[in-house]
């Protein structure tokens, strides 16, 4: 009876402990499965104030992130804001085993926003990760309509004539609230339907240093903060503050919009309460809405009808173009720097400069001007182009006025401005003479087969200083093979004899060994890069020798053809100066001071350090 009693009791002690471990696996987060839960924050709901939600979904693995799917609501507009996801582990040890397991959980962010009032039905969602999935219940709000506010009111101020498609034109959005209700309004929330066109218009917000609040505005993107300001004003026998919030507006394309109105919703307090420090905190506040009317904007296209040449898209009241050249006296095909300034209006920042030959600009037959486009800097209320480009010819007496176009919308029609036309004063540009020129010297053939009888020959080219090659010959040599031993070991002087003599005999051999591999390196060289070589160096010993301004600047252009480089912008600025100077009255004879002297040969020496 005993030992049966004793085997009961050992069944029972198992199956305690078999239970144990099922529970434990089915508590764990590894063996749960997936599900998904939505929930919303308390109301009570209203019309225009969003609604955050939250779905948070479990059983899931932590990569890769889950997919959430949910219909569209039939009376609202919901919003994916957010992706929290969090992971968390736990270790257990039972009966001296160790077990981890793993948490992981997603919480999916939305903001539902009501456009009208009544019961709304979101749901269900539906998460799916790797063949997982899982799904909400279905969620009712009771979504209920704010009263309007009387007393309050809110203007969103159009154009009242039709834009045009790349105007830019300042947009208002004005909050009126009454003085007496100063302190008692919080948490202002804007809906302005026109600011979340952005397919068919730009927004630009500039800085306003008088602005003294911020206004909410909610968009399809989430919430946007803007920079407004407050002045008074009277409104049906009540002082008013006036909250106003100023936007740039370009319209994209032409079309006939039909705009909601905009509203705001705010908290206003009704009760109060006292900290310990006296100040006033809302323990109680009502919601109010403020409504404005529904508007249309209406957007043209430009007309065809006298565009200008010069005309690039910009739409504005008006502009002045501003021209300069960093250099009044050139020679043929030197380059011109010209810095072209565009003022106007705020429209001047994303203005695009036309081609210089529009509307009688710069002409192909005077000027070389660049193909590609002039990007433009934005600095100070203005935009800054620079452009080189050289005369072709002697006739070329200035930069002849460059135009720029725009369009105005209150006059509807093309306006045209042009720039003050810029003296210049071309001279011919520097011959280089045929001595300048270095040329490619053919090499003559190494193995060449010498005949005994003929002279050595010459280059014609290099000039009648140059050397004949010697010639090695073995005419007259006696070649016999003597085989008399006494002669053989006769000492052939007693000078021979002496070890030291024998040493520099050797010492001078090796010295001729040097030397002729030195001149098979030098007779290796190119020609062409000797003779170069040679020219730079002379037009260096010109410059030193130079007494004038124009024999300096004539030595550096000398250099300059035969390096066959790009112009330094340095020398560039310096050959500037000396033609400013020679043509200056009394300037061809201007003798070469110290310091421009100076200057001359460090530009040599750098040009003759690039050439080679």
């Amino acid at each position: 009876m005993r030992t049966r009693l004793s085997l009961n009791t050992d069944s029972m002690r198992w199956m305690l402990l078999l239970a144990l471990i099922v529970a434990i696996q089915l508590a764990s987060p590894l063996a749960a499965a997936q599900q998904a839960r939505l929930r919303a924050e308390e109301g009570p709901h209203f019309v225009g104030v969003p609604v955050h939600l939250q779905v948070i979904a479990e059983g899931f693995d932590e990569t890769p992130q889950p997919r959430i799917e949910v219909a569209d609501p039939l009376q609202g507009r919901l919003e994916l804001t957010g992706v929290n996801p969090s992971v968390s582990t736990s270790i257990q040890i039972i009966n001296g085993r160790m077990s981890q397991s793993k948490w992981v959980q997603f919480a999916f962010e939305y903001q539902y926003l009501a456009q009208t009032p009544g019961e709304q039905v979101i749901g269900p969602f539906r998460i799916t990760q790797n063949g997982k999935q899982a799904s909400t219940g279905k969620l009712r709000l009771v979504i209920g309509e704010i009263p309007v506010s009387s007393r309050q009111r809110l203007r969103l101020i159009l154009p009242k004539s039709p834009l045009i498609v790349g105007q830019r034109v300042p947009v208002r959005l004005e909050w009126w609230v009454p003085a007496d209700l100063r302190g008692t309004l919080f948490n202002p929330r804007l809906a302005v339907p026109l600011f979340e066109r952005l397919d068919a218009f730009r927004f630009h917000d500039p800085e306003d240093p008088t602005a003294d609040i911020v206004l909410t505005i909610d968009t399809a993107s989430g919430p946007v903060e803007l920079a407004a300001t407050t002045h008074s004003e009277l409104w049906n026998g009540e002082q008013n503050l006036v909250h106003t919030l100023t936007r740039r507006l370009t319209p994209l394309r032409t079309g006939e919009y039909e705009l909601a109105p905009a509203s705001l919703v705010v908290d206003e307090a009704i009760r109060w309460r006292r900290t310990l420090f006296g100040e006033r905190i809302p323990t109680r506040a009502r919601k109010r809405r403020v409504e404005d009317e529904p508007q249309t904007l209406i957007v043209q296209d430009l007309p065809q009808a006298g565009r200008p040449e010069s005309f690039t898209g910009t739409v504005g009241p008006g502009y002045r173009l501003e021209v300069a050249a960093d250099r009044s006296v050139v020679q043929v095909g030197d380059p011109i720097r010209l810095t072209l300034i565009l003022r106007g209006d705020a429209a001047v920042e994303t203005a695009v400069l036309p081609p210089l030959t529009a509307d009688s600009g710069l002409s192909p037959q005077d000027f070389r001007i660049p193909n590609e486009k002039i990007a433009g800097v934005y600095t100070d209320g203005a935009k800054r182009f620079e452009v080189t480009v050289r005369a072709l010819h002697e006739g070329v007496t200035a930069i002849p006025p460059l135009a720029f176009s725009w369009y105005d919308p209150e006059r509807r029609e093309y306006q045209t401005t042009r720039s003050q036309p810029v003296a210049l004063s071309v001279r011919p540009a520097q011959v280089i003479s045929a001595e300048d020129v270095v040329s490619a010297v053919p090499e003559e053939p190494r193995d060449r087969t010498l005949d005994p009888e003929r002279e050595p020959t010459t280059n014609p080219e290099a000039g009648p200083k140059a050397r004949q090659r010697p010639v090695f010959s073995l005419t007259g040599a006696d070649l016999a093979i003597t085989t008399d031993i006494d002669a053989l070991l006769e000492p052939s002087g007693s000078l021979l004899t002496s070890v030291g003599v024998q040493a520099v005999a050797y010492g001078l051999g090796l010295l001729v060994i040097l030397l002729a591999l030195l001149a098979r390196r030098r007779a290796q060289a190119d020609p062409a890069e000797l003779a170069r070589t040679k020219a730079l160096r002379t037009h260096r010993a010109a410059v030193t020798e130079a007494r004038s301004i124009t024999e300096a600047s004539a030595a550096l252009r000398r250099m300059v053809a035969t390096a066959g480089i790009p112009l330094p912008s340095d020398l560039d600025h310096f050959l500037a100066e000396c033609d400013a100077l020679a043509y200056a009255p009394g300037g061809a004879s201007r003798t070469l001071d110290e310091p421009m002297r100076a200057r001359a040969l460090l530009l040599a020496d750098q040009l003759l350090k690039e050439a080679n």
